[in-house]
C-alpha cells in the first residue's frame, strides 16, 4: 500500500507540478518546427524535491506541423556505446502541440531496505503518463542530471534530447559537454530521453 501511495504521489506531481509560462510567439512557429523550453517539475515547491529521492527533468514543448504523434524514447549509454534504445511513450496529436513533458527516475527500495538493481521511470506528457523500469547504473557511481537551460529549436524530423542522467565512477568528474548526447558518449553510464514526432 505504501508503494502504491508513493507512486500515486509521484505521478500526481509529474502531471500537475510541471508548469511554465506560455510564450507569446508559440502560434507563430513555422510549419514543421519544434520549440523546446526548459521548465521545472517542482516550480513553486522546490523545497519538496530533495525529500523524494529522485532525479527528474521537465520541458515545455511547442509544435506546429503535419505529424500525428508525439513520442519519447530513452537510450542507455555505457562507456561511450549505445547499449539500449526503446520508445516508451506515444501520444496522438492534431498537427499542433503545446504541453509539458516530465521525466523522473527513482531508486526502487526492496523490503529489506536495500536498493534494487532497477529504477522506476515515469514519463508524463501533459495529463498522460507511463511507468516502467530500467536497469540502474552501478551503486558506487556518482550521478548528476543534465537539464536543458536554453531553448532548442528543431524540425519535426529530428530526435531531440530533452534530459539526461549522467553517472560516473566515484571520484571522477561529471563533465557536461555542449549537448546531452555528447555528454552521454563520454560518461561511464548515461540515460538520455528524446522527443520526436511521427
Amino acid at each position: 500500500m505504501k508503494r502504491f501511495l508513493c507512486f500515486f504521489i509521484l505521478t500526481t506531481i509529474l502531471i500537475t507540478g510541471c508548469a511554465s509560462e506560455t510564450i507569446s510567439n508559440a502560434n507563430q512557429l513555422e510549419e514543421g518546427t519544434v520549440l523546446i523550453k526548459p521548465s521545472s517539475l517542482f516550480e513553486g515547491i522546490e523545497r519538496l524535491q530533495p525529500h523524494l529521492n529522485m532525479q527528474n527533468g521537465c520541458v515545455e514543448v511547442f509544435y506546429k506541423g503535419n505529424k500525428k504523434f508525439i513520442s519519447t524514447k530513452y537510450e542507455i549509454w555505457e562507456k561511450g556505446k549505445l547499449k539500449e534504445s526503446y520508445g516508451n511513450f506515444k501520444l496522438a496529436i492534431n498537427n499542433e502541440f503545446h504541453d509539458i513533458i516530465g521525466i523522473s527516475l527513482k531508486e526502487s527500495i526492496l523490503e529489506d531496505f536495500s536498493v534494487s538493481d532497477t529504477m522506476t521511470m515515469i514519463t508524463a506528457i501533459g495529463q498522460s503518463n507511463v511507468r516502467g523500469f530500467i536497469d540502474r547504473y552501478p551503486k558506487s557511481y556518482d550521478t548528476g542530471s543534465y537539464n536543458i537551460y536554453d531553448e532548442i529549436k528543431g524540425n519535426d524530423d529530428d530526435e531531440i534530447a530533452i534530459w539526461g542522467l549522467i553517472a560516473n565512477e566515484a571520484g571522477s568528474m561529471n563533465e557536461q559537454k555542449k549537448s546531452i548526447e555528447e555528454t552521454a558518449k563520454i560518461a561511464d553510464w548515461a540515460f538520455v530521453v528524446k522527443v520526436y514526432f511521427e
